[in-house]
C-alpha cells in the first residue's frame, strides 16, 4: 500500500523564518550568504497587469518566490529530513512537491 501527497500551493507556503533557522542550524549556512538569502526571500510583492492597468501591490508574507531558478532548491532544504521516519517498515520519497509513503 502507499500513500501518494501532493502539496497544495507548496511554494507558498514555506515559513520563511523556519527555512532561515534550517539553513543556519542544519546546513551551517551563514553570514552573507544567509543574509543575502533573508533579503531574497523577504520583501517581496505582487501586481496584476489586467488591460494595461495593474493592481496595487500585495505584500507576500510567506513562500519563496514562484519562478525563481533558487526556489526549488530552497524547498528541497526546507522539507530535508522530512523523509526521516521512526518506523523500518515505512518509506518516504520525495520529488519536489510530492511525497510517496509505502
Amino acid at each position: 500500500m502507499a500513500a501518494l501527497l501532493d502539496l497544495t500551493k507548496a511554494f507558498d507556503r514555506v515559513w520563511k523564518h523556519k527555512l532561515l533557522i534550517k539553513l543556519h542550524d542544519t546546513f551551517n549556512i551563514r553570514g552573507n550568504t544567509l543574509a543575502w538569502i533573508s533579503d531574497f526571500l523577504h520583501h517581496r510583492s505582487i501586481r496584476v497587469n489586467f488591460n494595461n492597468t495593474f493592481s496595487d501591490p500585495v505584500v507576500l508574507g510567506q513562500g519563496v518566490p514562484q519562478g525563481s531558478v533558487f526556489s526549488p532548491t530552497l524547498f528541497s532544504l526546507y522539507l530535508a529530513g522530512i523523509e526521516k521516519t521512526p518506523s523500518v517498515e515505512m518509506r518516504v520519497g520525495l520529488s519536489a512537491d510530492d511525497i510517496v509513503i509505502w
